[in-house]
């Protein structure tokens, strides 16, 4: 695998290994359906948070992870790429950063 691969190249291997699993009928926690709203894409964090952590035995968590690594909302992965607003303490102007509150497996 050459790095860093574009957008589209880890998108389209995303796709490819979604496609694989499910030919293979293996279980992928993001696919519908849900009950209301998809809990990866929730504006209630402790709903992505849940959301999150059952992405873990996910057969395509890696592809996702990665392609989701320029994203700014939603879970990825296993990860919650929602920037969240933070006050820096020096200014008291506002500033965004990732969320850290799932913990990323390497």
């Amino acid at each position: 695998m050459k790095w860093p691969r574009s957008a589209s190249e880890v998108h389209l291997a995303l796709a490819d290994g979604l496609r694989a699993s499910i030919v293979q009928e293996l279980k992928i926690p993001c696919a519908p359906p849900w009950i209301g709203e998809s809990p990866w894409l929730s504006d209630d964090p402790e709903i992505r948070k849940r959301a999150a952590e059952s992405c873990f035995d996910c057969p395509v968590l890696d592809e996702c992870r990665e392609a989701g690594r320029k994203e700014h909302f939603g879970v990825w992965g296993g990860k919650d790429r929602t920037l969240i607003p933070r006050v820096s303490h020096e200014t008291n102007n506002p500033i965004e950063s990732d969320n850290n509150t799932i913990q990323e497996n390497s």
